[in-house]
């Protein structure tokens, strides 16, 4: 773990490079992702076996995709 995260930092550097971006804002956009992604993972995932097929469960799903 602590292999990969050291890359995906070296990494994260030189896409803000490339970018002309700051490297906070590239870091702030991988942790947002990173913390995001197993609660997406899991919507779509229900709403796939059909657990998510009411109308609070969609909005759920919808507003972690948008925002």
């Amino acid at each position: 773990m602590v292999v990969s995260s050291r890359k995906a930092g070296e990494h994260s550097i030189g896409l803000a490079e490339a970018l002309g971006a700051s490297p906070f804002i590239i870091g702030l956009l991988l942790v947002s992702i990173g913390t995001d992604l197993p609660e997406i993972v899991n919507s779509i995932t229900s709403s796939a076996l059909g657990h998510g097929d009411n109308p609070a469960s969609l909005d759920f799903t919808t507003s972690m995709l948008s925002g």
